[in-house]
């Protein structure tokens, strides 16, 4: 894997002060010092300098930029076979005499390089089309880092160039590096300065992102509270296994008041508010949904609404597995036919998602085949949760509240067993 680096060619090579492209030395943030007029040149030798491997280096500018700077990419011993194109280039910035120049410099160079010419003349939608494609095809599996110099440049060229390169975070470039050669400073030498963070910048984006389309909000919380990460982890981790420390939640709920971390913030306060574990699977499985993560949406909401009935019917969090399989199986007899029908179909579209089998009956395969019915049972049985959450639970059958009681008093065996266990140690 090695590095491209985008350079930018500016305008104006030629001036009567004589001030554009003057040869100056430049300082590195590492206090290296290295001399040349075209930034891009004095980059390479940088870079090399610290081992980067420079497999390919691509020149950007208009038509009629100050394209004989990149003389300086030659050897000065060598640089006699570009003479001719000194005056020829101020007069004549033709894509004949240009793809001339650029072919003789790539004898002289021992990377891979390519010139790309950018007609600003034009719409300004293609100008930006154009730009897209010239930079973008110069993206390869082999490339794992990015240079841009943008010293030199013009307009909204290299900000329209950035903007493609960012997606490449995502494929094989692991770090976009910016420079930038500040000619324009008082005296020598003149500072070469990385814009760090604006890589930064780029790594929280990303984290953002993460937590807008998977929920992840560990990512955000951990870079803007890096002094609680660990804290942040583990809380995260019991999160996820559907463990959730309500008090750390709390707590990391108003852990920030910065803009960026309103959002995390938002979210964690609604969980905050979920009184028992039903409700956070409810609140887990609505901000699932809302990211069409299906996935984890509908076992969520089942499991919302099975442990919720549970509760109402025993009166207390059911806990023991083979307690809590026991009243499901009572949950279709104790609701009316219509939410037992939506809680069974809800429970069969669960399984097939889960354990990724097919489904023999027409209807649930109808749900797997089709996501607006999908949404459509999803907000059905969601309605279902939020009626019976606030409803008075009663159970009309003897022979329904005989086997509740049974369950009632497993449950209390098994807190009492836990208890003198510990009182015991």
């Amino acid at each position: 894997m090695g590095a491209l680096l985008l350079s930018f060619i500016g305008k104006l090579m030629f001036d009567e002060d004589g001030k554009n492209y003057q040869r100056v030395r430049y300082v590195f943030q590492d206090g290296t010092e290295i001399d040349g007029s075209f930034f891009g040149q004095v980059l390479v030798n940088y870079l090399r300098n610290k081992d980067v491997r420079i497999d390919k280096v691509v020149l950007v500018g208009e038509r009629d930029a100050a394209w004989w700077v990149a003389s300086e990419l030659v050897p000065p011993l060598k640089r006699s076979a570009l003479l001719g194109f000194k005056a020829l280039l101020k007069d004549d910035s033709s894509i004949e005499t240009l793809e001339q120049f650029a072919k003789i410099i790539k004898k002289y160079v021992d990377y891979s390089l390519e010139f790309e010419w950018i007609d600003c003349s034009t719409d300004i939608i293609k100008v930006q089309r154009d730009i897209l494609q010239k930079v973008m095809k110069h993206l390869d599996y082999n490339v794992d880092e990015i240079v841009l110099d943008i010293t030199h440049a013009t307009r909204f060229i290299p900000v329209v160039a950035l903007g493609i390169l960012l997606p490449a975070r995502y494929v094989t470039v692991r770090r976009i590096r910016i420079f930038y050669g500040h000619y324009e400073f008082g005296k020598e030498p003149k500072p070469a300065i990385e814009l760090s963070a604006l890589e930064e910048l780029i790594q929280f984006d990303e984290k953002m992102a993460a937590f807008h389309l998977t929920g992840d909000f560990s990512q955000v919380a951990c870079a803007m509270l890096p002094k609680q990460k660990e804290q942040v982890r583990k809380m995260y981790f019991s999160f996820e296994l559907n463990q959730p420390p309500i008090q750390e939640i709390k707590f990391f709920a108003k852990a920030s008041s910065n803009y960026f971390y309103y959002p995390v913030a938002k979210t964690l306060e609604k969980f905050v508010q979920a009184e028992q574990l039903h409700d956070v699977f409810y609140q887990k499985a609505l901000f699932h949904f809302e990211k069409e993560q299906y996935f984890k949406a509908i076992p969520l909401l089942f499991e919302g609404i099975l442990t919720l009935l549970a509760f109402k019917m025993v009166g207390k969090p059911v806990d023991d597995y083979k307690l809590k399989e026991q009243v499901k199986k009572l949950i279709p007899k104790v609701l009316d036919k219509q939410d037992a029908k939506n809680f069974e179909k809800l429970q069969q579209l669960r399984n097939c998602i889960v354990h990724g089998t097919r489904a023999k009956v027409k209807d649930i395969s109808d749900y797997l085949e089709d996501e607006n019915r999908l949404k459509e049972l999803f907000r059905t049985c969601s309605e279902l949760y939020e009626r019976k959450r606030a409803e008075e639970f009663s159970i009309g059958s003897e022979k329904i509240k005989k086997k509740i009681d049974s369950i009632r008093r497993s449950i209390e065996i098994i807190e009492k067993d836990q208890l003198d266990l510990n009182e015991f140690f």
